[in-house]
């Protein structure tokens, strides 16, 4: 495992907004390049002050981070991580960009069951022996997990790999009676599991939905077509348009009745 520098500076993200990042993500060249620049301009359009905005599978932080720039003080995020080991570096980007409060957070996976599991669940040690819950309302919490060092080489969670030792929840039990108004998604092949877990928020509240949609991971490892995610979107009534492909498939699903993207 590579520890991270921790000191943290500040970077300018597509040449548009300016973050405080830890180094080893500041120094990315894609930020001067343009990373996800299409996809990132149409949540810029959508996202609105005051938002609650869902980000399911935040890995570092820095997109979230983004997210919550454009949603202000006067909005929040909610942040869905499996990997314990990022969640200091989540914690040092919101303090360092004195962000809005974070209104709930799960260490685990967005999934189209709730299943907590810790006698199985080899992520516990990173609990502090702290195992009497997995999510937490309220500004002044954060995961036992995110009181530690920030590292670089932290890895990954998979949901087709780690299902089966990392908790899961439906979005639908998460968000509950929270009003959420923009939901976005990057969770490498398991888009559908995330989208029937949401099916209650889907329809009663028609928040936006930007997904990255990873077609191969989706097929290989899921056994799933992703025509089948446009027909269940369509079924519950949304839309949706192409925004752009580089390394995945961006697209954005709204639904006639809500806010327009």
């Amino acid at each position: 495992m590579t520890q991270a520098r921790t000191d943290m500076r500040e970077v300018v993200l597509n040449g548009q907004w300016t973050l405080t990042l830890p180094e080893h993500r500041a120094a990315l060249p894609e930020w001067e390049t343009g990373w996800e620049r299409e996809r990132l301009d149409a949540m810029h359009k959508v996202i609105r002050p005051g938002d609650t905005v869902v980000d399911v599978g935040a890995e570092e932080g820095d997109m979230s981070a983004l997210c919550a720039l454009w949603a202000g003080l006067d909005g929040g995020m909610i942040l869905v991580e499996p990997q314990p080991r990022v969640w200091p570096n989540i914690r040092a980007i919101w303090q360092a960009n004195d962000l809005a409060p974070v209104v709930k957070w799960f260490v685990g996976f967005a999934a189209r069951t709730t299943e907590m599991h810790p006698e199985k669940d080899d992520v516990k040690e990173h609990w502090n022996g702290r195992l009497d819950g997995y999510s937490v309302s309220g500004p002044s919490f954060w995961p036992n997990c995110a009181y530690g060092d920030m590292i670089e080489d932290h890895g990954f969670r998979h949901l087709y790999q780690q299902a089966d030792a990392t908790p899961r929840i439906r979005l639908d039990d998460l968000i509950q009676d929270t009003p959420v108004d923009v939901i976005t998604m990057d969770v490498e092949g398991s888009e559908l599991e995330v989208l029937w877990g949401a099916r209650g928020v889907l329809t009663e509240q028609r928040p936006v939905v930007f997904v990255s949609i990873h077609a191969q991971f989706m097929v290989d490892s899921y056994k799933v077509h992703p025509l089948v995610l446009h027909e269940y979107m369509e079924e519950l009534g949304y839309v949706n348009r192409w925004i752009t492909t580089d390394h995945e498939e961006h697209r954005v699903f709204w639904h006639p009745d809500g806010r327009q993207a």
